[in-house]
């Protein structure tokens, strides 16, 4: 369907052809786009209200999310490799964090220094459902 969360990769204005047939072919299925934002809602409140009754680790105060279209390595970033041969590391060094265990490239020393108050999440897995 269409992405809420933006294109990926596309730097131009405008809708793709592969969205402009996905909004076409929703008439065929007899969902208009009234009809579609009323399912998103009815299931988006199904969803929180399933939620507040389960056990967690809590509600997140902020969440900062960095999506860096055309930025540097995550090797030269976020992901260093210090023990790597270097074919495979980046071309900065690994600096140590306030976090024990975590390390970010050189570039990055005062967000080093704030390590142990944020979460680094390195991986992301994407399920598809049905």
């Amino acid at each position: 369907m269409l992405s809420i969360l933006g294109r990926r990769g596309r730097l131009c204005d405008g809708w793709s052809r592969r969205e402009m047939l996905q909004i076409g072919t929703l008439g065929l299925f007899g969902i208009g786009l009234p009809e579609l934002l009323k399912r998103e809602a009815t299931a988006q409140d199904q969803t929180n209200s399933a939620a507040r009754g389960k056990p967690g680790f809590g509600r997140a105060r902020s969440v900062i999310l960095l999506y860096l279209h055309g930025a540097p390595s995550h090797i030269d970033l976020r992901d260093p490799k210090p023990d790597a041969p270097s074919s495979i590391r980046g071309e900065f060094r690994a600096i140590a964090t306030s976090a024990p265990g975590i390390f970010l490239g050189e570039v990055l020393p005062r967000l080093a220094i704030h390590a142990d108050k944020f979460a680094l999440v390195r991986s992301l897995g994407l399920t598809q459902k049905g």
